[in-house]
């Protein structure tokens, strides 16, 4: 064979050897800066040390986001906030979360809760709930918490009970105390201050919440009978005379 044919095939086999091996040496290099990252994120460098819990009061946010991986010293890239966000919102209290994760330590999980509106009578339980009709707790009795109370109706499937807790949350805090609203044949009645009160149908109740206000600030004759089924034209009936 003519030498220099000899020489040509082994300088085209040494640089494919070369080529060979410059790749073998990046993927290698590749491997290792990707083994390096993993290794780092899953290292005490990049782990949860602290879990903080805005708006937490009366759920148990904070022991359900644990549950659910947001704990310290688990690493952060294993900390799934849609997950963690989820099992919050499986607590009656809470009405929306947000779970963030802040490199390279913090988890910051906002909630907001919800606010009881009135305890409900229903299957022979009173229910304490929400003004969007969420049971928060259930009791024998309506102990414990300051808020009106309301019978009768179909219970929280029922429309016009459902109304009944909101005109029951729009009313003025020092009205709300000792409320006493019933439902029957559709309507709503109540006992505001002593003041029996016609609500009337489900419509406008939270403007009716305030027709009521305002009429009760003008201190109508104790024992009058307040009708605000038309909320603009609130009307007031004197205590009927007994014989």
């Amino acid at each position: 064979m003519d030498r220099r044919f000899a020489d040509r095939r082994r300088e085209v086999g040494e640089s494919h050897a070369k080529s060979g091996l410059v790749r073998s040496l990046g993927l290698l290099g590749v491997l290792s800066v990707v083994a390096f990252v993993v290794w780092l994120l899953h290292s005490p460098y990049f782990s949860v040390s602290e879990v903080r819990v805005e708006g937490e009061a009366r759920s148990a946010a904070g022991e359900l986001a644990r549950n659910a991986g947001a704990e310290v010293g688990r690493p952060m890239i294993l900390v799934n906030a849609d997950a963690v966000t989820a099992a919050i919102l499986t607590d009656p209290w809470v009405a929306d979360a947000v779970t963030e994760r802040h490199w390279p330590h913090l988890i910051l999980i906002d909630v907001t809760e919800r606010v009881p509106a009135a305890w409900v009578l229903t299957g022979g339980f009173w229910n304490l709930v929400s003004v969007d009709g969420n049971v928060l707790k259930t009791a024998t009795g309506p102990e414990g918490e300051e808020r009106p109370i309301i019978n009768g109706g179909a219970g929280l499937d029922d429309s016009v009970v459902l109304a009944a807790v909101r005109f029951a949350d729009a009313l003025r805090k020092d009205l709300a105390v000792g409320a006493v609203l019933a439902v029957a044949d559709g309507q709503i009645t109540a006992v505001v201050m002593d003041y029996q009160v016609r609500v009337g149908g489900p419509e406008d109740v939270e403007v009716k919440a305030k027709a009521l206000a305002a009429v009760l600030d003008t201190d109508p004759e104790p024992g009058s009978v307040i009708t605000v089924i038309a909320p603009t034209r609130p009307a007031v009936a004197p205590p009927t005379t007994q014989p």
